[in-house]
């Protein structure tokens, strides 16, 4: 019945469904859910699958067609490098995909996969207010990185099991979601950016470099505002414990 499953999967007509989708295909078969999840380990171990849940628990998709995927992922980097605004790209100009439909199941894939990040409110980027909702996706810019690390600053070195591309991602995805009145602001470099926080109409700059396996954290302003940066600090160590 597996194999069964697997070769009308190979069939259906997109490349990515849902949770529920399949769980209605599986059905069919006779397979339970928890036979299912059994399933998809097995086969996104062969590489025939991919269970995007796998990578984040809260993702509702299945890729089902990676040769597929893949290479809209490729199209996808290739296209959008030239267009973006330092690595933000809002849902419309999203030119690799046919519908909205298909935009909504691609980004959400690559946020779970920690390529981009949801902007909820606007971005700043040479002084252009970049309107919501907006993606940040570093890996399409082709700028010059920042190599030097600022002295004074905090470091957060990856373990062996983090991808380095990923973690900053994370981050700012995090910190732009649990502040409020936060702000993505864009650097030069496609490795650096910063995020303003605001909290009791003080604000206050946090400066994210990626060096590969070490993550750095520079604040602007932190001894005017050393409450502020304890907190910000504090809610990043706790992710990263996660």
């Amino acid at each position: 019945s597996w194999m069964c499953l697997r070769d009308l999967l190979a069939q259906h007509s997109s490349t990515c469904i849902t949770k529920p989708e399949l769980q209605c295909e599986a059905q069919k078969y006779g397979i339970t859910n928890e036979h299912l999840g059994e399933f998809c380990r097995l086969f996104t171990s062969f590489g025939s699958i991919l269970d995007v849940r796998l990578i984040d628990p809260n993702s509702e998709y299945v890729i089902i067609k990676p040769n597929e995927f893949l290479i809209k992922l490729n199209d996808f980097f290739v296209k959008e490098s030239s267009s973006t605004l330092r690595g933000v790209i809002t849902h419309k100009e999203l030119s690799t995909f046919e519908n909205d439909c298909e935009k909504k199941v691609f980004m959400n894939i690559l946020c779970s996969a920690g390529f981009a990040a949801i902007v909820p409110k606007t971005a700043i980027v040479n002084d252009t207010i970049i309107p919501s909702p907006a993606f940040y996706i570093p890996s399409v810019r082709t700028d010059t990185l920042k190599l030097n690390c600022t002295r004074g600053s905090i470091k957060l070195v990856l373990g062996m099991e983090s991808s380095p591309m990923n973690v900053p991602i994370k981050i700012t995805d995090y910190l732009l979601r649990k502040f409020n009145d936060s702000q993505l602001i864009l650097t030069a470099s496609p490795n650096q950016f910063m995020i303003e926080i605001k909290i009791l109409e003080e604000s206050l700059k946090i400066e994210i470099t990626s060096h590969c396996d070490v993550i750095e954290i520079v604040s602007h302003g932190k001894e005017k505002y050393g409450v502020v940066y304890k907190n910000v600090c504090q809610r990043i160590a706790r992710f990263c414990n996660k």
